[in-house]
């Protein structure tokens, strides 16, 4: 006579069962390591990036600027965004005004921009520096050619001390450019 059960199948025990589950978490935790690590590695490239077009920003401003202006970026030194009473605001992006008048009518020159709140989390804060470029050897004199220096200082995960102070932040990157006086070369 057969078993009271002729086709018992045999199941997986408990020993099994923990093998099986200890077996996908060790495989499951370098994954989800991966994950995260790349997560932090692209907001960490996403700040990077927007850091270059703060600095970008001065230089093409400098580029664009009459020699005699260029000392005027100093002012946009300091921190892109008001903060006080723990809210805070970004600072108005300066624009130029529109000459022409069918640009003044078509509303393409917006005078009330602000930066995007995507710039707000790692505080970013421009230090910036315009001296005249002289020589021993060459006689420039100060009529003749500028270095503006831009530095963009951020803070990778955490908000700084003093949002006001550059002191705090714990990336950095820095672009120059020479800006020439035409009017002093002769052709």
């Amino acid at each position: 006579m057969k078993g009271l059960f002729p086709y018992k199948k045999q199941a997986f025990g408990l020993v099994e069962v923990v093998i099986a589950l200890l077996v996908i978490v060790c495989a499951g935790i370098p994954i989800l390591k991966m994950v995260f690590q790349t997560r932090t590695e692209t907001s960490s490239s996403v700040n990077y990036l927007r850091a270059l077009e703060l600095a970008d920003e001065i230089i093409e401003w400098a580029n664009a600027s009459k020699f005699q202006d260029v000392d005027q970026l100093e002012k946009y030194s300091g921190s892109i965004m008001n903060f006080s009473d723990s809210k805070h605001e970004m600072i108005k992006v300066n624009t130029t005004k529109a000459n022409n008048e069918n640009w003044k009518s078509s509303g393409l020159f917006e005078e009330n921009l602000k930066y995007s709140d995507q710039y707000c989390n790692a505080y970013f804060y421009r230090d910036i520096k315009v001296e005249p470029v002289t020589s021993q050897y060459n006689n420039f004199g100060n009529n003749l050619l500028k270095k503006v220096t831009v530095k963009i200082k951020w803070s990778e995960g955490r908000m700084p001390s003093n949002i006001n102070l550059d002191s705090d932040r714990n990336r950095e990157i820095q672009l120059s450019v020479l800006v020439i006086n035409d009017d002093n070369l002769l052709f």
